[in-house]
């Protein structure tokens, strides 16, 4: 997604992903969450590189 102006946004770029990616440079807004049922992906972008994973669920963390 986009930032919006969030400050807590973490961007996401192609660098920050093991595998896979993104077409264009996206955000992990941690004050956005949802739930949603695993039937309803069609497909994965791609794995997160573990230290790009723990700053996103750093940001997450930092919300509660």
């Amino acid at each position: 997604s986009k930032s919006y102006g969030d400050p807590r946004a973490v961007e996401l770029n192609n660098a920050d992903f093991a595998t896979g990616g993104l077409r264009l440079v996206s955000y992990a807004r941690p004050a956005k969450l949802f739930t949603a049922h695993e039937g309803l992906f069609v497909s994965e972008a791609g794995k997160l590189h573990p230290v790009s994973l723990r700053k996103v669920i750093k940001a997450v963390v930092a919300v509660f």
